[in-house]
């Protein structure tokens, strides 16, 4: 929930849905057509979590990556149009 590099939080577009639609309906309609992503949905803001320990020890630490709310919208609109597909793709071994 925290903001990738583009500093928007995720919950901006979800109070503000009707507003965003039609202009993310658009983005992602042009990602589909052209099979190109945005430059800024390649990248991303790591920072380490702290895991249980020492403080000190960089070892008790677990890297994450932030990405853009756009993106994780993307990717979310995605994963539920995919998934519904992919056990007759997939071996359910993977």
């Amino acid at each position: 929930k925290a903001p990738g590099l583009d500093g928007i939080p995720p919950d901006l577009y979800r109070r503000f849905r009707a507003p965003f639609a039609p202009i993310l309906a658009g983005l992602f309609s042009a990602v589909a057509s052209t099979g190109a992503l945005p430059p800024r949905f390649h990248e991303g803001l790591i920072t380490f979590l702290f895991k249980a320990g020492d403080r000190s020890d960089p070892a008790h630490y677990r890297p994450i990556t932030l990405l853009g709310a756009e993106y994780r919208i993307y990717a979310l609109i995605l994963a539920r149009r995919l998934g519904p597909c992919l056990p007759h793709i997939i071996d359910p071994e993977q």
